[in-house]
Formats: structure tokens, sequence, C-alpha cells
């Protein structure tokens, strides 16, 4: 239980952030950084950055496809979060 609060208090931590929140919301496997930037209205470097923190906190996988990144959500993190909120 303990090791699950901690990864509450990670993934809360990053999410706090709207452009975070913005940017999670678009994440769909398929678009890449500067998709996802355009998307939000953000720079490239900017979503970039932010995206790292999500994967940092274990919500985001990153997947490069050529010269693409692209996010992609790790359900485990999500069903972490639900079990604990419950």
């Amino acid at each position: 239980m303990m090791m699950d609060v901690c990864v509450v208090s990670m993934i809360s931590q990053a999410l706090s952030d709207p452009t975070r929140l913005r940017l999670l919301a678009r994440v769909n496997g398929q678009l890449g950084i500067t998709e996802l930037a355009q998307a939000v209205d953000v720079t490239p470097s900017t979503a970039g950055y932010h995206v790292e923190r999500l994967r940092v906190a274990g919500l985001l996988h990153v997947r490069r496809e050529g010269r693409r990144h692209v996010p992609v959500r790790i359900a485990h993190a999500w069903s972490v979060l639900a079990g604990v909120l419950g």
C-alpha cells in the first residue's frame, strides 16, 4: 500500500500542470510530439519537456517511429491510481 501511495504522489505531481493535462488528453498512440504540440498550441520543445515529466512519472511510454517520438499511455499507472483513489 505504501508503494501505491508513493506512485500516486508522483502521478499527482505530474498531473498538476495544465499543459500536461492538455497534452495527456490528446495522447492516442498515433500523434507524435510535434503534432501534440500543435494540438495544444505550445512549442515542440515545451511539449517534449512535459511529455518527459509524464514519462518519468510512469504515465507514458515514448515509442520511436523513425524520427518521430510517439507518446503512449501506460495502462498500469492508471489502474494503480484508480485502485488507490477507489
